[in-house]
């Protein structure tokens, strides 16, 4: 089995450009989890860290899930980490005026 740290000095290492992907994702991935973590005191959901090697793979998808899993949350915390590191441009859609409004409070605290 191979250790956190070995993994780290295996990308410091690889110069081979197939890898070079594999070690950005798990950088990003690391970052975000950390960011998440400060922003809000907890852990990404399993869920969530699906979702967060989805965009960090440049992959469409859509948040589908029930209420309460957290997707709100996680975008909003993808989005501040976004523009944080200026990463690109976010534009949220929220289908309620309920959810703009609510989405706009958790920003500002």
């Amino acid at each position: 089995m191979i250790r956190l740290s070995q993994k780290k000095k295996i990308c410091d290492y690889l110069k081979i450009e197939q890898f070079k992907a594999v070690c950005a994702l798990r950088k990003h991935i690391t970052n975000f989890k950390e960011s998440f973590k400060e922003t809000l005191g907890m852990d990404l959901s399993t869920l969530q860290e699906m979702w967060a090697t989805r965009f960090f793979l440049n992959n469409s998808f859509e948040l589908i899930a029930p209420t309460g899993i957290g997707k709100t949350t996680f975008g909003l915390t993808l989005s501040k980490y976004i523009t944080e590191r200026n990463l690109g441009f976010v534009h949220l859609i929220f289908p309620t005026n309920i959810l703009v409004k609510e989405a706009k409070e958790r920003l500002i605290k």
